[in-house]
């Protein structure tokens, strides 16, 4: 069985996962991921039942990867350690990018109020210039 339509073959990370969380949500399964839904110690007939479960969802989670990011999850323990596998290695990514963005579109508005400045007939140019050669550095990093 498919769990999504679309195979996750490292990009759209942020898309793919979503929809994958959806569709647990909409089966009544998202604990297995989460982790908030945990092995049962006391019971044997529960462990088995959460196994089972967790074998299904683990096979769902591999039939929704590209072959290459199968192979270095398939011996996850868990669809728990499986899914912060992923979200360790790509779901960083995303975040990474907004950063920087929000870094460049600050840089960006402070150097436009420097440059405001000086056609008012401030000393804003030599600031904004300035700040543009402290900054462009930490903005590329």
């Amino acid at each position: 069985m498919n769990l999504v339509s679309t195979v996750f073959d490292r990009k759209s990370y942020g898309g793919w996962r979503r929809v994958v969380i959806i569709v647990l949500c909409a089966k009544n399964k998202p604990g297995f991921t989460d982790g908030s839904l945990v092995i049962p110690i006391a019971d044997l007939a529960f462990q088995k039942a959460w196994s089972c479960c967790n074998g299904m969802i683990f096979l769902w989670l591999l039939n929704s990867l590209s072959k290459e990011i199968v192979e270095s999850v398939l011996y996850s323990q868990s669809d728990k350690e499986l899914w912060s596998d992923l979200d360790d290695r790509f779901g960083q990514t995303n975040d990474f990018k907004f950063t920087k963005q929000k870094r460049f579109l600050t840089l960006a508005d402070n150097a436009y109020h420097a440059i405001e400045e000086v056609d008012q007939g401030g000393s804003g140019f030599s600031n904004a210039e300035t700040l543009t050669q402290e900054n462009i550095g930490k903005l590329l990093q």
